[in-house]
């Protein structure tokens, strides 16, 4: 029964069981273990984290902008 379930899952998603079936083959231990035998395995990083604040040279002079400063482009009110 859950074969048939499985299926017509499957046919909703348009995967036919040959393919389903070769792309869970991919998985590694996808059906040599129960569930209950699978060994959670510890995370482990493999990069070193970086660190939250990196220490930048200082400046003996204030950076230049990268554009030139621009005049305020809304309309001035006039006053009468």
């Amino acid at each position: 029964m859950e074969k048939i379930r499985q299926a017509r899952r499957l046919r909703r998603y348009g995967i036919n069981t040959e393919e389903a079936h070769e792309l869970t083959s991919m998985i590694p231990n996808s059906g040599t273990q129960p569930p209950e035998e699978i060994i959670e395995q510890p995370f482990t990083r493999m990069t070193a984290p970086t660190p939250l604040t990196i220490e930048r040279p200082t400046q003996s002079r204030p950076a230049q902008p990268s554009a030139p400063k621009q005049r305020n482009i809304n309309p001035v009110m006039e006053e009468n």
